[in-house]
């Protein structure tokens, strides 16, 4: 039997042709040149590979005590996937299915406080996972937070504070995002995006739902919203599930034919996490079909602060398309080229060096 298996490193051939595509990108990359920071070098410290686990592709990953990992995916028997970061023991929960215990389709998995949450996608439901408790039973304890209205289904969320959530909105033509309170109710909008080439065919309110990621500060007081096709972002303030836009950044896509995907089109802003003083969010700037790289594998991480300034751009040494911010490390989950979790050290004084202050 194979041993584990950490620092999974990639060949030599593929990281020069991944560093060379990247670089190349960044030249004629027109959001990565708006960046008022200079972009320096993060180098992964450790990576564990999960091909081993048989996870079939993690999607997400979120740090749920000292020694724990949970990652999810979208394929396999279970959806979830318990790891010790120092042992590797690792366990499964949350299986696919209709039966007792099981969800059929989930997603959004994220930190809440110090558990996790996943949405059941199935049935419009967001689920607390109580972490220690999960890994002292050894299989999933759950908890329901939100149920939601099947008129205004939710596809993708993010808890906002204790008890709202954001995410978009399919019955309103003109939304960007909402604000949800835990019945399914939208207390507040935010505008869509108004940029040229942007879908605005009868099929615009899906596309839009599921090519934005959402975070939100610990407090539930601030969100952030960004779009997977166009370097789009836009920052709000939430007081009592009222949501008010303060900063708001709009680019084009690159790539569409006429408002619609192609193998053309370049990925924006593929994954998204927050604390308390910055917003941290991972950028592609690849092509959909490109012959080499996956359009969602992102070497750029790019830190604003909740004012909207960009204050710091980290070029990555790994491909990730997922990311998560735990104290001053990144964590990310890979598909390319080999399927990883990469931990990332962000310096000690890289608050200090950035542009501005909350």
């Amino acid at each position: 039997m194979n041993q584990p298996r950490r620092m999974i490193e990639i060949s030599a051939i593929a990281a020069v042709c991944a560093a060379m595509a990247i670089s190349c990108t960044s030249d004629k990359d027109a959001y990565l040149r708006s960046l008022p920071c200079d972009s320096e070098t993060l180098v992964a410290v450790d990576s564990i590979n999960i091909d081993q686990f048989d996870l079939f592709q993690a999607r997400k990953v979120v740090k749920v005590n000292e020694d724990w990992l949970l990652l999810s995916t979208t394929k396999g028997n279970n959806h979830l996937l318990f790891l010790n970061t120092k042992t590797l023991e690792h366990f499964y929960a949350v299986r696919r299915g209709r039966g007792p215990e099981e969800i059929v389709a989930g997603s959004s998995l994220q930190r809440f406080g110090d558990d996790a949450a996943f949405y059941d996608l199935n049935n419009a439901t967001c689920v607390r996972i109580l972490a220690d408790e999960t890994i002292q039973e050894r299989k999933a304890v759950l908890d329901t937070i939100g149920i939601f209205r099947s008129a205004a289904k939710p596809v993708y969320m993010s808890i906002c504070g204790k008890d709202k959530f954001i995410s978009g909105n399919l019955s309103d033509d003109d939304v960007w995002y909402s604000c949800y309170d835990d019945k399914g109710d939208v207390l507040s909008s935010i505008g869509a995006l108004n940029v040229k080439d942007f879908p605005t065919n009868g099929d615009r309110l899906i596309s839009r739902m599921l090519s934005s990621v959402y975070a939100s500060n610990p407090e539930g007081t601030k969100v952030c919203v960004g779009n997977v096709f166009c370097p789009s972002l836009s920052f709000s303030r939430v007081q009592s599930g009222v949501l008010e836009e303060y900063k708001r950044y709009e680019n084009p896509p690159e790539g569409m034919e006429v408002g619609r995907v192609s193998t053309e089109t370049v990925g924006a802003f593929q994954g998204m996490d927050a604390d308390k003083d910055h917003v941290y969010v991972i950028y592609s700037g690849n092509k959909l079909r490109n012959g080499l790289l996956p359009s969602d594998g992102c070497r750029h991480l790019i830190i604003y602060d909740w004012n909207g300034i960009p204050v710091r751009h980290y070029y990555l040494n790994r491909n990730i398309n997922s990311v998560h911010v735990c104290g001053n490390c990144i964590y990310g989950t890979s598909t390319y080229p080999e399927s990883c979790v990469y931990k990332f050290v962000l310096p000690e004084n890289f608050q200090e060096k950035g542009h501005g202050k909350v």
